[in-house]
């Protein structure tokens, strides 16, 4: 971290030198010393009054400096035209633009003005950049309307898509969370992001929202009263302490105010979506409140959990009215599961603890040396582990190691505090569990009767990767533990079925490894595998030729792409080529080569590719074999 005056970092993008900047000759800020780096945001904050905007102004000249220099890419700015500067740099500025019957695309067709000329004329490549920019901050329905018509939110996003259809190389923003709501804020910094990290744009900007500027910055300015006080990255700068202190507040003040708890909303493919939480979580929150219940008469409606990720979440608990609660020596909770916006078939389950004093308990319940006298058992609702290769041994419940941690830490809390030394015995069920298990992989993996009890952060993102992912490793892991050498693996429901129906295959041991191909390779090899097979769709598959090992269509498409390639390779035409990129699917592009006579020489072409690929990919004692087929054509053939 540096203080106060820097020297100035020539090797920067941008950077200034001695600069000092502010109005009518009266300097507001000196002896500005600061530089950022193409691929960096680095951010300005400060007290209003304190120069932010001042300090924007004279770097991007819309203020002559009073002192010193501004630098872009080694050159005085004062020497840069206007149209190489406009190519450069672009900006969004709180100053709003006026337009005369101008609509949205309009607006943000004026940034390619420096590559188009005086008249401004748009050609064909200039229109599609102005497309994807509207498009990537998701603005589509906004491009025909009056850019006079719409809201001042819906203005920032367009001046943002103007800024990125500029193509600069330095972009500069003043306060660009203004007029945004916090699902567009999120957006907004996440595109901002984006294009620091795909395309290596330096951006410099000022905000208010210290939590925001936390997340998304590489380095912090701190604009005091006197000038530049701090430069550091955000863990660097931005402290309780410090803050107080740049800001003038109270401590008290800001610690009561700012009391510390997770954020509710996870920003996903440019959506703003709410956690939920895990089995795991539910279980514990319902025996906290259990035993407060039974060890210390107390009926909690609400108890707060630190989980494992460390977020402090809060969960309704409500009392159990089942029969449970009769004997003295028991006390039963549950939670209604909140999954948030994950698709999770588990989401509204009814997740029951029950705690009970108890002398002996039965041999299928976990114990953990950590909490003598504490035993965990499975109810109704909760699967039964019948094959080995889970972490759980065979006969005892599906209750992972995290939870089983968390659902001890809590009952063990008030244990404690309650002073009680003897036995207890905590019991998990879940309300029509065995139902809801034919909705999981549970079935696959040999946990018959119930759901498991999940969950490594507590905390459940919704349409987590990482969690499709860990279901692939626990599958894998399965089939090593059972000696096997050979894995068969399907991207879903079609791949299984064409195994089985057409190939006369059994699906005993098969793997669903969804869109994560090359993730399924890499867990083959690790787990010591000698041959995979993979049976799949040429739609999907055929993505495996261009290397792609992520078949979501969000990650890559390229289907077509891939599919002229091969045909180009195979002798194909100019014109044929055309024709085949625009069908719509992999089965009228094989209509095509049918048409063509060209069908096995482009099938041969992509299939050599995918081999290629897929060797490349696993590794040296791991044979990587894929089947190809087509729902119009069948069986294609064999990489």
């Amino acid at each position: 971290m540096r203080k106060n005056k820097q020297e100035p970092d020539i090797t920067s993008y941008l950077h200034t030198d001695a600069m000092a900047a502010g109005y009518a000759g009266k300097i507001i800020v000196e002896d500005v010393e600061l530089g950022v780096n193409k691929g960096e945001i680095l951010t300005l904050i400060g007290p209003n009054g304190s120069g932010k905007s001042t300090v924007l102004k004279s770097i991007i000249g819309q203020l002559g400096l009073i002192r010193g220099a501004v630098y872009i890419d080694g050159r005085n700015m004062t020497g840069i035209g206007r149209g190489e500067l406009a190519r450069k740099l672009s900006l969004l500025m709180t100053d709003r633009i006026k337009t005369e019957l101008m609509t949205c695309f309009d607006v943000v067709a004026t940034a390619r003005y420096p590559y188009t000329g005086s008249f401004g004329l748009l050609g064909d490549e200039d229109r599609r950049i102005v497309s994807e920019a509207i498009g990537r901050v998701n603005a589509y329905e906004l491009a025909d309307r009056d850019f006079n018509m719409i809201s001042d939110g819906q203005k920032q996003r367009i001046l943002l898509a103007r800024c990125i259809a500029q193509e600069p190389e330095l972009i500069v923003l003043d306060e660009p969370t203004s007029f945004l709501d916090i699902k567009y804020k999120i957006e907004l910094l996440q595109i901002l992001k984006g294009l620091a990290r795909d395309k290596g744009t330096a951006i410099i900007m000022s905000m208010h929202e210290i939590d925001f500027a936390k997340q998304v910055s590489d380095r912090i300015v701190c604009i005091g009263s006197k000038g530049i006080d701090r430069i550091g990255t955000p863990e660097e700068v931005l402290t309780d302490e410090y803050l107080c202190t740049l800001f003038d507040i109270p401590a008290k003040a800001y610690e009561s105010f700012f009391e510390k708890a997770p954020s509710e909303y996870v920003a996903k493919n440019g959506k703003l979506l709410r956690k939920g939480i895990t089995t795991g979580t539910c279980a514990a929150a319902a025996s906290y409140g259990a035993a407060k219940k039974l060890l210390m008469n107390e009926s909690l409606g609400r108890v707060s959990l630190i989980t494992p990720s460390g977020e402090k979440v809060e969960v309704d608990i409500i009392q159990a009215d089942n029969g449970m609660n009769a004997a003295p020596e028991t006390a039963a909770f549950y939670v209604i599961k909140d999954s948030g916006d994950d698709p999770d078939v588990t989401n509204g389950a009814k997740i029951t603890a029950s705690v009970e004093k108890v002398d002996i308990t039965q041999k299928t319940a976990f114990t953990d040396d950590a909490f003598p006298g504490l035993f965990l058992a499975g109810g109704e609702g909760v699967g039964t582990v019948t094959e080995e290769g889970l972490e759980q041994p065979v006969g005892y419940p599906a209750i992972n190691k995290v939870p089983r941690r968390m659902i001890f830490e809590a009952v063990d809390s008030v244990r404690n505090e309650a002073g009680y030394e003897g036995n207890i015995l905590v019991t998990i069920s879940v309300e029509n569990g065995d139902i809801l298990a034919d909705k999981t992989f549970n079935p696959q993996l040999g946990i018959e009767g119930g759901i498991s009890i999940l969950g490594t952060s507590g905390i459940l993102e919704p349409m987590s990767e990482k969690a499709i992912v860990d279901t692939i490793e626990v599958q894998i892991k399965q089939q090593a533990a059972l000696g096997k050498k050979s894995l068969l693996v399907t991207p879903g429901l079609y791949g299984q079925s064409y195994v089985k129906n057409d190939l006369g295959m059994s699906l005993e041991g098969a793997v669903k490894c969804s869109n994560f191909i090359g993730e399924t390779i890499d867990m083959a090899g690790t787990y010591g595998f000698e041959e995979m097979l993979l049976v799949g769709n040429l739609g999907k598959l055929v993505k495996l030729a261009g290397g792609i090992m992520n078949t979501h269509s969000r990650v890559a498409d390229g289907r077509m792409e891939i599919m002229c390639t091969h045909l180009a390779l195979c002798g194909g035409t100019s014109n044929m080529v055309k024709e085949m990129y625009k069908c719509i699917n992999t089965d009228s592009a094989l209509d095509k080569l049918k048409e063509w006579g060209l069908f096995d020489g482009v099938m041969d072409s992509i299939l050599t590719a995918i081999r290629e690929h897929t060797d490349r990919r696993a590794i040296s004692v791991l044979k990587v074999t894929v089947k190809v087929f087509s729902e119009k054509y069948g069986y294609l053939g064999e990489a």
